[in-house]
Order: structure tokens, then C-alpha cells, then sequence
């Protein structure tokens, strides 16, 4: 009994869905549902099988470009203007100290621990004793005393006849100045670092501005 109820319901279908079809308005809802249901199922498949994004052409995922806020000109003015903390890392020295209208406070610490107080004026370097300044000049051949200020390293890279380069991301620019390499580091607001290279002696020089509270 229950064979024939299902054989008379399917054959109800088969007539209803056949009744369907043949009337156009219903027939173009069929045919739209039917491609919605194709289209959906074409989407999860495509989107299924698409790498990630980062490995598509096996390129990275495209940083987000750092927006620079002050001109690379006022930054080179404010580097040689302000007061800053510097750090120099100079193959068998290191230096700590302040940079303050043009001159360089700090100590100096040798490879074999040795410290000493110095003070550079952009001609001679001195070392200090209590209230007593000691020219030092010849302890310090085996380096370039004039990288010690960033003024000097920006006048030499501000000649006209230095042409620099700019990186894509414009947070580089480098100059080759008769076989010596110098390059400035950026970050959206003003240069951090300075790295020079000579006679393979690298000059790694970090700077901070020093901001005086009232």
C-alpha cells in the first residue's frame, strides 16, 4: 500500500514540477534558481583552490608604506639643530655622550675596556680632565674625526657634486663620495642613523633628540 502512495506522489511531482516548467513565469524563476545555485557553488570552488594571498607568484604579503611627515631637507636641519643622545660604534671605539650646538660630549671606550672622557669641537678632540682639555688628535689616526658630527657628514652629502640615491621606500638614501659610502637612515619623521663606510671601517652613528622638559 505504502508503494503505490509513493509511486502517486511521484508522479504528483513529476505533474507539478512538469505544470511548473511549462508556465513561463515560474519557469524563469527555475532557471534563475539554478543558475544561483551554480554561480554559489563555482565561488566556494574558486575560493577554495586560490592560494593565500602572500604566496601568490610567490611574492611577500605587500608591507604597509610608512607615510613620511617632515621633508628629508627639514630633517637634515633638524639632525644638525637639535640636541641629541649619540651613540658611535667606530670599529675599536665606542662613544657615548651629547651633541650640542656642534659639539660632541661624551666618553670614549677603547676595545680593551679603557674610558675616557672626551670633547670634540668639529676640529680637535679633547680629553677631559676635571677642568683641564687635552688635545688627543694623534691617538686617532686610524679614523676620521670629521664623522664624529652630523653637521660635517651632512655638509659633505649636501654638495652639489654628491648626487644620492633614494630608496623605493624613501627611508634610505645612500651617497658614494670618492669611494667612501653614506648612508641615512629615516624613519616618518627625521634621520636616526648614519652609517658611514671608508677603508673598510664601518662608522655606525645613532642618534636621539634630546627633548629638554621646562
Amino acid at each position: 500500500m505504502k508503494k503505490n502512495n509513493n509511486k502517486s506522489e511521484d508522479k504528483e511531482n513529476k505533474v507539478t514540477f512538469k505544470m511548473l516548467w511549462a508556465h513561463p513565469f515560474y519557469n524563469s524563476l527555475i532557471k534563475l534558481g539554478l543558475w544561483l545555485i551554480f554561480f554559489i557553488v563555482l565561488y566556494i570552488f574558486l575560493m577554495a583552490a586560490k592560494p593565500p594571498k602572500n604566496l601568490e607568484n610567490n611574492e611577500p604579503e605587500e608591507e604597509v608604506k610608512t607615510e613620511i611627515k617632515v621633508s628629508y631637507v627639514d630633517m637634515k636641519k633638524n639632525l644638525i639643530n637639535s640636541e641629541l643622545s649619540i651613540s658611535y660604534d667606530l670599529g675599536n671605539y665606542k662613544i657615548n655622550g651629547l651633541v650640542n650646538n656642534n659639539i660632541l660630549s661624551g666618553t670614549l671606550e677603547d676595545n680593551e675596556g679603557n674610558l675616557i672622557k672626551i670633547k670634540y669641537d668639529g676640529e680637535n678632540i679633547y680629553q677631559v680632565k676635571k677642568d683641564e682639555e687635552i688635545i688627543i688628535n694623534e691617538m686617532f689616526t686610524d679614523i676620521n674625526i670629521n664623522y664624529l658630527l652630523p653637521s660635517k657628514i651632512i655638509e659633505i652629502v649636501d654638495n652639489p657634486k654628491v648626487i644620492g640615491v633614494k630608496s623605493a621606500d624613501e627611508l634610505t638614501y645612500s651617497y658614494d663620495v670618492d669611494g667612501v659610502a653614506i648612508s641615512l637612515y629615516l624613519n616618518e619623521s627625521k634621520i636616526y642613523k648614519i652609517i658611514v663606510l671608508e677603508n673598510e671601517l664601518t662608522y655606525n652613528l645613532e642618534y636621539k633628540e634630546v627633548i629638554n622638559e621646562e
